[in-house]
């Protein structure tokens, strides 16, 4: 084994230290890279895991003890602007839109007090509200 050494790397003489020593620098340079291959590995499957259940979280629907659908957080942040103003949340019926219009147009109708300019907004909410969920409807 010496010689082969010597004829590696010339004519330099490696003692039982140096020997070791370049084996076990060897060893590393194959085994780590390997360690690290297969903590890759661990890491993905890990990952492949956690969006699994993601998923089967977002296709499922949860409900409360009342029986009222919960709806994710990523739901209610892109419910649009027309159905947040009448206080509803997105997946909503034409029948529960017009039933917020009717109580926000009571308090802010301007005969009976309200504000004039957001009597007029709130119409325009509704109007647009009352075309969205049309659409949805014509889609389904």
């Amino acid at each position: 084994m010496l010689r082969t050494f010597t004829l590696l790397f010339g004519s330099q003489q490696f003692d039982a230290f140096g020997i070791a020593y370049i084996v076990l620098l060897g060893v590393a340079v194959v085994v780590l890279p390997v360690i690290g291959y297969w903590l890759t590995i661990i890491d993905i499957r890990a990952y492949m895991r956690a969006l699994k259940g993601m998923l089967v979280k977002v296709t499922n629907r949860f409900y409360d003890e009342s029986g009222k659908e919960i709806l994710p957080d990523w739901v209610l942040r892109h419910t649009p602007p027309c159905i947040t103003a009448l206080g509803l949340s997105w997946p909503c019926t034409e029948q529960e839109i017009k039933d917020a219009y009717r109580k926000l147009a009571e308090k802010n109708h301007p005969d009976l007090g309200g504000d004039r300019q957001r009597f007029l907004a709130l119409q325009t909410h509704f109007e647009q509200a009352i075309q969205l969920v049309q659409q949805a409807e014509q889609q389904n």
